[in-house]
């Protein structure tokens, strides 16, 4: 048994729990909202706040939020126009742009 099992065992936690679907969300939210910021300054790159939108809307669906896939739907068209004007003014690229027109099809599809 390794250390960090036996850990969780010694203070009855079980290795496998996972975290109440609100603390995912909050976690979510914080990590797709650093993300969106880094993204806007340049740090990086559209794939990864995506991956956090995506991340955040998952969370969403998992704590039963009716308003998720709408929510979704809104921070996608929220990034694309930040990745609209970045391309504008020559710090993203329009691959940026077809990401996200990407996930918006397929969120519009339910995916």
């Amino acid at each position: 048994m390794n250390a960090l099992v036996l850990s969780l065992v010694l203070v009855g936690a079980s290795p496998t729990a996972k975290p109440p679907a609100s603390s995912e969300v909050t976690l979510a939210s914080q990590g797709f909202e650093m993300a969106e910021g880094q993204y806007q300054a340049g740090v990086l790159t559209m794939e990864v706040v995506l991956t956090w939108a995506t991340r955040l809307h998952d969370a969403q669906r998992a704590a039963n939020d009716a308003q998720a896939d709408a929510n979704h739907l809104t921070r996608l068209q929220a990034l694309h126009d930040i990745a609209t004007r970045r391309l504008a003014t020559g710090t993203a690229t329009k691959l940026d742009v077809l990401a996200v027109e990407v996930a918006q099809a397929r969120a519009a599809r339910g995916q």
